[in-house]
């Protein structure tokens, strides 16, 4: 009986050491759902939170007065691999984002006027523990809550946000109509919906007066009113909420707001060299074709871009596509090239052995005969070789129209397809990794 009790405490023991101190007894500190019960953080400041147990998720709203560029980012520690995700007040994402920095996620994105939701949780539910949620950006100020939901009484006037509701008091008369107002954040059709009227009939008027037109009354077989009104960003729209028939009524008028198309900018470093191109702006959703422009470093082969400055391989070509919902940084990666040296050698269609040495190109000159695509390749079974393709004979990296080194992952021998014009000389290197 000695022994079955010391190996019960031996096993709690070891229990509370595995678990993190910070978790041992978290409560839940931040809401589950999406929504009103989300807690509020405001722009440029940084809230605490825990992630317990592992398929736990917080919530977080925040308002932006103003269109501004706003970065979210979190720490973590005791284990945690966090994941954020940011929505729109119509509940759609907008970015996601896993490891930006080691375990912590972070997101970059342009955003109107509007409130928004974030959600913290752990990568596929796999861990806990605690972290820092930060919000930072441009726009001017934050609001510090979204209002509640007020009733108006007759005669009143009731101010609803763009994506949100209020509960109104109609009283009977035609002066007893609530004067709805709101404010358009983006150009688009807005949609005001009467909803919970009972046995009521919920009617849209131009005023409240008894030659008043009723703009919108029963939609789609049901006693309440739809109405869909096109406005620009700025713009202030006002109607008279009522019944038909001019009866007493208690129910909710909602507002909802166009589709938000956001927008992320897509900028280009050159990383050591020169003539970057200029930043591009990507839209919500849609790919964004990268710019065509090369950059130049003496002395350097550009072989494409790549998200970080010490990169030795390229993720993204000049006029390759960009798909990811979110701001990004690209830099020109370059590779260390020697002068092409030795006699220039024209060719022609065909192949030819040659023997080059590691970073000094043998030269070779093509004239095209007709215009068209042309393929340069080569054909080694030891080795590593590189191909470069130059519109000049100087071939310096001025001058390099695209080169290559693997063919793929399985084949280290080069392979080059170019547009040439019929007529025009160009410079092909051929030289090894």
């Amino acid at each position: 009986m000695k022994k079955r009790v010391v190996s019960i405490m031996l096993s709690i023991a070891l229990l509370l050491v595995l678990i993190p101190p910070d978790l041992a007894a978290a409560a839940d500190d931040h809401a589950n759902t999406l929504g009103s019960s989300a807690t509020f953080i405001n722009l440029n400041s940084t809230v605490s939170g825990v992630i317990s147990p592992n398929t736990d998720v917080d919530w977080f709203r925040f308002s932006l007065p103003a269109a501004g560029s706003i970065t979210i980012a979190s720490t973590v520690s005791g284990g945690l691999d966090s994941y954020g995700y940011l929505y729109s007040s119509s509940q759609s994402l907008i970015a996601s984002n896993d490891d930006l920095n080691g375990r912590a996620f972070g997101m970059s994105v342009n955003l109107p006027i509007g409130t928004y939701y974030i959600k913290v949780a752990s990568y596929n539910g796999t861990s806990s523990g605690s972290y820092t949620l930060r919000i930072t950006g441009t726009a001017s100020s934050a609001g510090t809550s979204t209002p509640t939901p007020a009733t108006t009484t007759s005669g009143g006037s009731a101010t609803i946000n763009p994506g949100a509701a209020r509960s109104i008091s109609v009283y009977s008369g035609v002066t007893g109509r609530v004067r709805i107002s709101t404010t358009a954040t983006v150009t688009g059709t807005y949609i005001f919906t009467s909803s919970g009227n009972g046995s009521y009939d919920p009617a849209a008027y131009n005023s409240n007066s008894s030659s008043a037109s009723r703009i919108a009354d029963d939609e789609a077989g049901s006693s309440n009113f739809r109405l869909s009104v096109n406005l620009s960003a700025g713009q202030a729209y006002s109607f008279y909420a009522g019944t038909y028939g001019n009866g007493a009524a208690s129910y909710v008028v909602s507002v909802t707001a166009p589709a938000t198309v956001y927008t992320y900018t897509v900028s280009y470093n050159a990383n050591g060299g020169s003539g970057a191109p200029a930043s591009q702006t990507k839209t919500q959703n849609a790919g964004l074709t990268l710019s065509s422009v090369r950059p130049t470093r003496s002395g350097y082969a550009f072989l494409g871009w790549s998200t970080g400055s010490a990169a030795t391989s390229a993720s993204y070509q000049p006029g390759g596509s960009y798909t990811a919902n979110a701001n990004v940084m690209l830099y020109a990666v370059w590779q260390a090239q020697a002068a092409a040296s030795g006699a220039m050698t024209a060719i022609g269609a065909g192949s030819r052995t040659v023997s080059v040495v590691a970073g000094a190109p043998t030269r070779f000159a093509f004239t095209p005969p007709t215009t068209g695509t042309y393929t340069f390749s080569t054909s080694n079974n030891s080795g590593d070789p590189y191909l470069y393709l130059y519109s000049s004979s100087a071939m310096t990296s001025a001058y390099l129209l695209t080169s290559n080194d693997d063919i793929s992952s399985s084949d280290r021998n080069s392979r080059i397809s170019y547009n040439l014009n019929a007529g025009v000389t160009y410079y092909i290197g051929a030289g090894a990794y």
